[in-house]
């Protein structure tokens, strides 16, 4: 793996690698969430729609995702959505994310993600640094694709706040 889009090398990976370079997405995340007001969180839309609370929202549903499957748990489970939601594709999975938390005010939606983030890392506190690089049918056999898991905790945690920040910076400038 290359360095770029949020990828690590593969001398990058490792448990603490991993652990400091979320907490340093996390971080990046929170101090431009933590400067806005009510209004830039929950009002201003994106040409697509979307508020910062619908980005917050969409990025802890993925992670609830993945700390599941590190678990060897159904991912459409923990994101509450039947197993065939995967046929339908990730555009019908975002847009039913943003229509299941509609309603979620910016405290609840903050809540989410925190504890999201949490179950996140206690997922990734079970596993060895070999688990990082086993492939993605070793969490979940029954699924069609083998590249490394690492790629996937990646980009639904750091890579994905990384993806999401300049939509919600752009969102949120005046």
């Amino acid at each position: 793996m290359e360095e770029n889009g949020g990828k690590m090398t593969d001398n990058e990976i490792t448990i603490a690698n991993l652990k400091t370079r979320m907490e340093h997405g996390w971080r990046e995340l929170w101090d431009f969430l933590n400067d806005l007001e009510e209004e830039d969180l929950t009002k201003k839309r994106d040409h697509a729609g979307w508020t910062i609370k619908d980005h917050i929202v969409h990025i802890a549903f993925w992670e609830i995702g993945i700390a599941a499957l590190l678990k060897k748990r159904s991912r459409t489970a923990a994101m509450g959505f039947p197993a065939n939601m995967w046929d339908m594709g990730v555009d019908a999975i975002n847009a039913a994310i943003q229509t299941r938390s509609k309603g979620l005010s910016w405290v609840e939606v903050k809540a989410l993600m925190e504890e999201t983030h949490e179950r996140m890392l206690e997922a990734i506190n079970a596993l060895t640094d070999e688990d990082l690089t086993r492939p993605y049918t070793y969490f979940d056999p029954a699924a069609n694709t083998s590249e490394p898991v690492i790629e996937y905790i990646v980009g639904n945690s750091f890579g994905h706040y990384e993806e999401h920040l300049p939509w919600m910076r752009a969102i949120a400038a005046p």
